[in-house]
């Protein structure tokens, strides 16, 4: 399944994968794998939402020439389309903690 092993542990350090966008194989190493398991699970998907969420609130903060807007905006749309409800859901636990 793995094609190489090259550390003393065993870990397999690449893989064939079938890259979703091209008919060729891409090497994907076994810690990147790993990581996209990671991403997609529903814990990786909460603190990427988390992670979004709070740095619009820290980039909202910021007056003048140093306000980010389009990197605001595009982290909206990425919070809204890609983790929908998710706002709602910290929202909700910050008014807890605040009251």
């Amino acid at each position: 399944m793995y094609d190489q092993v090259e550390d003393e542990w065993e870990i397999p350090h690449t893989k064939e994968e079938k890259s979703p966008m091209e008919e060729t194989t891409t090497p994907v190493t076994y810690v990147q794998s790993l990581q996209l398991e990671f991403a997609v699970s529903p814990r990786g998907k909460f603190i990427q939402a988390q992670a979004l969420y709070y740095g619009i609130k820290a980039l909202c903060k910021v007056e003048g020439v140093m306000r980010e807007e389009s990197n605001i905006s595009d982290m909206v749309y990425l919070l809204d389309t890609v983790y929908p409800g998710y706002e709602g859901i910290f929202d909700h636990i910050e008014r807890d903690i605040r009251h």
